[in-house]
């Protein structure tokens, strides 16, 4: 209900991570908390930080730094809610780009999307709104994938991106180079952001396929979508400046409210709306962050507990007893074996 990745590429998750090892995938998505029964249902939103321990998670399982590529070419447009169909019904590519722009929250509002008008060329920019995100770099690898694809099923095989930018470190030898092969691109690592860079001529080149009265029928079924989103909105809002406040300290309703530029009163009527409170975000956010931190990073116990906005060691401690029956340095050795 929070944030989620593309819904397509994540279900294709198990079923990539079988067929390398022969693992049950429904079995990961249990044990990353995940029900596997949702990944049918494309309205289903599923946390940030439970996606980026799935990306994780089946990286590890295959000892595939590539897997992402994979998943994300198992991507079909339909499977993207109104997002594929009006991409699909879009005249040029620059049309389908800012409607995936437009409308990018119906896919995750994990990330922010934007166009960037070039002389020669168009930029699909992504900026995530919260560190995890930044944590698995197949998540990024597959979102490459899934809009090579995109491009591909409106454009024609012949489509080749301009220049792709990812920002993570660069892989193996044998894994960049499937890179270039699979997304026909110039691959750049360690970008500032995500990019998937489009020549002008073939952004703007009419498609055989564009159809406005079928991409606009589209849009009015995402307007209506993000509609009922916003209604449920404030509870990601506020989950989101939590991860990025926390760092600094302690985090108060009063702080919060002011941040959202929201009197204390309708901050509480608006979670209230959403049956939740901001006491129940915060601790939810810190559960969420501190299984992250504990089972993908190196940071020591001490510097979880600053990160997390805790005082000191032990407040951090007493809240992850309750959140998990058991101490932060039990837990962490039991996810690394």
């Amino acid at each position: 209900r929070w944030q989620r990745d593309l819904n397509p590429t994540a279900s294709a998750i198990p079923g990539a991570v079988h067929e390398r090892r022969g693992v049950d995938g429904q079995a990961l998505l249990r044990e990353i908390g995940l029900d596997p029964v949702r990944m049918q249902d494309p309205n289903a939103r599923y946390p940030f930080s439970a996606m980026t321990r799935l990306w994780l998670a089946a990286v590890e399982t295959t000892g595939d730094a590539c897997l992402g590529l994979e998943i994300g070419q198992r991507f079909h447009p339909t499977n993207l809610h109104g997002i594929g169909f009006a991409w699909l019904a879009s005249d040029t590519l620059l049309d389908a780009f800012q409607r995936l722009v437009r409308f990018f929250r119906v896919a995750t509002t994990a990330s922010e999307a934007n166009l960037e008008e070039h002389a020669d060329h168009y930029a699909f920019c992504l900026r995530p709104l919260a560190p995890a995100i930044k944590a698995a770099p197949a998540a990024q690898d597959a979102t490459a994938a899934v809009l090579f694809t995109l491009c591909t099923t409106s454009f024609g095989s012949t489509f080749r991106p301009r220049r792709i930018e990812l920002p993570h470190a660069r892989p193996a030898a044998a894994c960049a180079r499937s890179f270039a092969e699979r997304l026909r691109s110039e691959v750049v690592f360690d970008a500032d952001e995500f990019v998937f860079r489009v020549e002008r001529s073939t952004a703007e080149f009419a498609l055989p396929n564009g159809n406005a009265e079928l991409a606009h029928a589209n849009e009015r079924v995402l307007i209506d979508y993000l509609a009922d989103l916003d209604r449920h909105a404030v509870a990601a809002r506020v989950k989101a400046r939590l991860v990025d406040a926390l760092p600094a300290g302690p985090v108060t309703e009063q702080d919060m409210a002011s941040n959202l530029n929201l009197s204390v009163r309708s901050l509480q009527r608006r979670l209230g709306d959403e049956q939740t409170t901001f006491k129940h975000l915060l601790d939810e956010t810190r559960r969420e962050l501190a299984l992250n931190y504990l089972g993908n990073s190196r940071l020591t116990i001490n510097e979880i507990t600053y990160l997390l906005g805790f005082s000191d060691p032990s407040n951090f401690t007493r809240a992850f007893r309750r959140w998990q029956g058991e101490s932060p340095s039990r837990y962490r050795a039991r996810q690394t074996g």
